[in-house]
């Protein structure tokens, strides 16, 4: 698809024939038609057609005479002994007065798990569901499933306390489920029995397309997880949780037929796969992997769980014809949108050119996305979602406009880690814009909860009546993050992390007042009641409101579009010759990813940075950079992997700062020259693949108290100047040093593109790259596991 129109179809055409003479007829046949399809569904099958295979049979014909039939019929064959496993009916002869309703094969193919290629054929026996009448076929159909909140949380768990986490599956799930009603079927094609073609399938248990199937297993699964002594959690009923005797947990998230079991120990889990297979026919899967699309990697050592949806949006780029040609962009809604009803369709050939674009599907797409990993992104999707009912080519471009932020960010995800100086749990952080929509002047609530450093919880959604102030908007912005923050808070409660109170920030000092002041105001006399409960929430201590900078507050993203941020990306690239950036002593927190768009970047210098805890990922795509100089970062804790080999860069100084290691990946960096870790006073080991160091002629230790003994692989380093010893200044000739040297420019105009680099550079670390940054990171700095 192009980036600035929508695929069409050529409509086909109503066909006539004409009736043939016929002399020996005294009437003519009747003249047949076709029919064309509706152009409001064209978007409906520019969605199935990409994810549908075409070698993949929709009948059960098609299936013995596929190419692969004996695949197929492998898949057929195991389907059906399941299902007579599980005695799921009985052959009878079909009583009066009823009506049976009819079942089909559905086929798939199933692709392997992370690491492993092979493709799975699956077939299922569906009943149609549809033929059933409510009150004689089925009552009640309703049947829960976790919430993604949940998953998160668990993965946070799971980086925070380092415990163990699996996955299992189970086969035919719903056929283990006790059906109530009397259904009679008719029998599978290719599996009639002989001499009893006419007889029906009278169904004992519940199967795949039955409206009450997902309810009869929910509700099979809860009994016999309670009769294994597992509390159900009361706030989402499909978590389950038991306490051990030496006082950890084990934990059991359910979403149909799928299960994450997690806990500090193993036998404890090993003994719930045993009771689970005794009970249903289970699958092991081993470390979770992978859960409803989402990616789970998690790098054990380090602490660190990332999810992310790499493949899925893979699928859905290449779904929309997203291709690499089409340019990406660094901000998921630009702010020169101006989104309202009146770039609507006004006439007929507008209407026509718009029922030509999968406008809803795409939308769609971006917003499953948007509820399991990308927390970014809500706050434009919730904006294009607005128009779904009657969307323009101002909407479209949007749209496409967050595609193609997607297509620079296909690989960012949630990043959960460990953190030892935490002990604050859950945090919260909520914001409002003021009248943002255009059409009823509505304001925007915007919150995130986070829990071991990556978001657990987010929203990004209109309010329902229009604020007459900022503080009014922020006050009941404040309103939906508490009612939020009280079920998180007795969620982690039954899971056995209760939480005194969560700490809630806000910008707004005088919306926090607003909370804590009861008393009767004529300004706020007709904020309506429901908003009100917060004061008594705040009022019992069970939430604690907290003012903070609109530069620190995560949930700022949720509410607007990325303003200084774009001006940053924008013109970054305006300034390629850029080779000096210093911000020596300044309050920098974080540095924007985008800081790779300065690709001619020499030297940086972050020295006394003193709040900077990490670089981003991307400083590896400076590829001219020779110095990078570290030093007195206090918060520092730990220095980027390296995904490609560089010999540029020449000297590293991290002297005083407070990193415990380095990475394996620091062979990747041939050409270094000097390496500066002195009065790193946490530093406790150095890597093996030090010796990949082969340029490496300085290395300075002095002031290491916890570096004990050096790999013996740094022996192998020929060009190290001096001698190995922790206790000792490492600088025998200090003369010998190589300096970098750093291409300068004379011109005053080289000179102002300088300073206004750094100067936008800065910005970089404003609200939304600050807060959008802090809560999604690059799930390519996770290795494969």
């Amino acid at each position: 698809m192009d980036s600035d129109s929508p695929s069409t179809e050529n409509d086909e055409e109503v066909l006539t024939q004409e009736p043939s003479q016929q002399h020996n007829s005294i009437a003519y046949r009747r003249p047949r038609r076709e029919i064309r399809r509706p152009a409001r569904f064209v978007d409906m099958v520019a969605y199935a057609l990409p994810i549908v295979d075409d070698d993949v049979p929709s009948t059960y014909r098609e299936a013995v005479s596929n190419p692969e039939s004996i695949q197929w019929k492998k898949a057929m064959n195991e389907e059906m002994q399941s299902l007579h496993k599980n005695e799921t009916w009985e052959l009878v002869t079909l009583p009066k007065e009823k009506k049976t309703i009819g079942c089909k094969w559905v086929y798939a193919k199933k692709e392997g798990f992370p690491r492993k290629n092979e493709i799975r054929y699956k077939v299922r026996l569906v009943a149609k569901g549809y033929a059933q009448k409510e009150g004689i076929d089925y009552n009640e159909v309703f049947s829960p499933v976790v919430k993604h909140s949940s998953i998160r949380i668990l993965l946070a768990m799971v980086a925070q306390f380092d415990i163990e986490l699996v996955q299992l599956d189970v086969k035919t799930a719903f056929l283990h489920g006790d059906l109530e009603e009397e259904i009679y079927m008719t029998q599978p094609d290719g599996y009639k029995v002989a001499g009893k073609e006419n007889w029906v399938c009278k169904l004992t248990k519940s199967l795949y397309g039955l409206k009450q199937s997902p309810k009869q297993w929910y509700k099979r699964f809860d009994q016999f997880m309670k009769g294994q002594r597992y509390i159900r959690n009361k706030l989402d009923h499909c978590v389950y949780f038991r306490k051990l005797q030496e006082g950890s947990f084990i934990y059991l998230l359910l979403y149909v037929d799928d299960m994450l079991i997690a806990s500090k120990s193993k036998d404890e889990i090993e003994k719930l796969k045993t009771q689970l297979n005794q009970e249903f026919e289970m699958k092991d899967l081993g470390e979770a992997k992978k859960i409803l699309g989402m990616e789970i990697c998690r790098d054990r050592a380090r602490g660190k769980v990332s999810l992310s949806q790499k493949q899925y949006l893979k699928k859905v780029l290449q779904q929309f014809s997203m291709t690499e040609q089409t340019k990406p962009v660094s901000t998921p809604l630009a702010s020169h949108f101006k989104l309202s009803a009146q770039l609507s369709p006004s006439t007929n050939a507008e209407r026509e050119y718009m029922l030509q674009v999968p406008y809803s599907n795409a939308v769609g797409s971006l917003m499953y996305t948007m509820v399991c990993t990308r927390p970014d992104i809500s706050h434009a999707v919730g904006i294009v979602s607005r128009y779904m009912h009657n969307p323009g080519k101002g909407h479209w471009q949007a749209v496409k406009w967050i595609l193609r932020y997607i297509q620079k960010t296909v690989d960012v995800g949630l990043l959960f880690e460990r953190d030892d100086t935490l002990g604050q749990g859950v945090i919260g952080y909520v914001d409002s814009d003021y009248a943002g929509d255009l059409d009823k002047r509505r304001s925007t609530t915007g919150y995130v909860f986070t829990f071991a450093g990556g978001p657990i919880s987010w929203k990004s959604t209109l309010q329902s009546t229009v604020a007459l102030s900022t503080t009014e908007a922020e006050y009941m912005a404040i309103t939906e993050a508490v009612k939020e923050a009280i079920w998180l808070q007795g969620l982690l409660e039954n899971l056995g992390l209760a939480q005194e109170h969560i700490n809630v920030y806000c910008d707004s000092q005088s919306a926090i007042h607003l909370t804590k002041n009861q008393v009767y105001h004529a300004r706020t006399k007709h904020i309506d009641v429901r908003f009100h409960f917060v004061r008594e929430i705040v009022n019992e201590g069970k939430i604690l409101l907290q003012k903070i900078k609109t530069v620190e507050n995560a949930a700022d993203m949720l509410t607007k579009e990325p303003g200084n941020c774009s001006r940053l990306w924008e013109e970054a690239d305006k300034f390629p010759d850029i080779v000096q950036a210093l911000w020596d002593g300044t309050d920098i927190r974080e540095l924007s990813f985008t800081i790779e768009l300065l690709f001619r970047l020499v030297q940086l210098t972050l020295n006394g940075c003193k709040n900077l805890e990490r670089l981003p990922r991307t400083i590896s795509a400076l590829k001219y950079l020779s110095t990078l100089n570290l030093s007195g970062l206090l918060k520092f804790r730990e220095f980027p992997e390296k995904t490609s080999s560089k010999d540029q860069l020449l000297e590293i100084h991290l002297e005083g700062t407070a990193i415990r290691g380095l990475p394996a990946s620091i062979e990747l960096l041939s050409g270094n020259v000097l390496l500066n870790l002195k009065d790193c006073k946490n530093l406790k080991s150095l890597p093996s693949t030090i010796n990949g160091l082969r340029s490496l002629r300085m290395l300075h230790l002095s002031g290491c108290s916890k570096l004990k003994n050096a790999p013996e692989t740094l022996g192998k380093v020929e060009s190290l100047e001096n001698d190995f010893d922790c206790g000792t200044e490492y600088s025998r000739d200090s003369n010998k040093v190589s300096k970098s040297r750093i291409a300068k420019k004379d011109s005053d105009s080289w000179k102002k593109n300088v300073d206004k680099g750094i100067k936008l550079s800065t910005t970089a670390v404003s609200a939304c790259s600050l807060a959008c940054h802090r809560l999604i990171q690059t799930s390519r700095a996770m290795p494969n596991s």
